[in-house]
């Protein structure tokens, strides 16, 4: 296992100059120590076991340089990571044309990296089990919206996952949705997060089975450049919505999911079990495994609702517990 050192404007003497030339030389097991510097390159992590490291006290920004104009279509993202095993610490994206990183890689895990100004979404984990993302910082994912007002993508998204951790992450300013935990993931454990100041659901399952959301943080501040929903309204700070668009049908519904010790502080609905019924776009039905408890729900002057549970009577919910939460509201119709 061998160490190599990447340095902006590096001429030689043991010292590679770019990622690009790291990423050809890299082996299975090797570090790679990234300094400090602006690389306007993307990085395709494709060796397994490898470690893409800052330099100790340094801070290499990974730049896409997109200048917040629409584009014909995404481009691709700043860090791909196709490899297992791969760890990222202290990896700055920024500007990114497309995704900041994107992970298809098994046994990823990332540390200490931040993300700024992305036009798609801030982080997949797409396809890929036993991801630990921990003490990141997501901002301005899906920034696409302010040149085009298309809509869509999160800070941060676990798609077909099984095993992964999401841990004291920082997600906010989004203008999708903050962090899903999405289409058939499964065992994901969600902690000690903070979410605020999102386009759309700052929390949300989507057809997604047996994960544990705990002792997170989501709020809204009341800036009014987050309220972009079609209807005007304020999003919700947390929701469980089994969309049934296209190919939704594909994915099982959320099931066993565990939402417990949170705080929810929000201006639209605070927390919202989608509809089960078909004609407005869910089919949310909750099973008796899943448990809403030990929740702080929190209802800002003009919110919409605090604790909303949809209910189509040709389709009931099961016997869910929702439990031991404390609520407080002010102005709420």
């Amino acid at each position: 296992m061998a160490i190599l050192n990447v340095k902006k404007g590096a001429d030689g003497n043991g010292t590679l100059a770019s990622l690009a030339a790291a990423a050809r030389l890299v082996k299975a097991g090797d570090t790679v120590i990234v300094g400090g510097g602006v690389y306007r390159e993307r990085l395709t992590a494709a060796v397994p076991g490898v470690t893409w490291r800052a330099a100790e006290g340094e801070r290499p920004v990974f730049d896409g340089g997109w200048a917040g104009v629409a584009l014909e279509r995404e481009g691709s993202p700043q860090i791909q990571v196709t490899s297992d095993d791969v760890t990222l610490v202290g990896l700055v994206v920024v500007r990114s044309p497309g995704r900041g990183v994107a992970v298809t890689g098994n046994g990823v895990r990332l540390e200490d990296c931040s993300i700024d100004t992305t036009y798609g979404s801030g982080l997949v984990v797409n396809e890929a089990d036993r991801a630990h993302i921990e003490n990141c910082t997501v901002l301005r994912a899906s920034s696409r919206f302010k040149a085009t007002r298309q809509q869509g993508g999160a800070g941060v998204a676990l798609v077909k996952s099984r095993g992964s951790k999401v841990l004291n992450t920082t997600v906010a300013y989004c203008y999708g949705e903050g962090l899903d935990v999405d289409r058939g993931t499964v065992g994901a454990i969600v902690r000690g997060c903070t979410i605020f100041d999102c386009g759309h659901v700052h929390l949300y399952i989507i057809r997604a089975q047996e994960n544990v959301l705990e002792n997170n943080l989501i709020f809204q501040t009341g800036n009014k450049e987050f309220q972009v929903g079609a209807s005007g309204n304020w999003p919700a700070a947390f929701a469980i919505g089994d969309e049934t668009g296209q190919k939704m049908h594909l994915y099982e519904g959320s099931r066993a999911n565990v939402i417990r010790g949170n705080v929810f502080i929000g201006r639209g609905v605070v927390a919202h079990f989608r509809s089960n019924g078909q004609e407005d776009g869910y089919r949310t039905v909750l099973d008796k495994d899943t448990v809403f408890e030990h929740n702080t729900l929190i209802a800002l002057p003009g919110a919409r609702g605090v604790l909303w549970v949809d209910e189509d009577p040709a389709n009931p919910h099961g016997a869910a517990l929702i439990a031991d939460n404390a609520i407080w509201a002010a102005d709420v119709p």
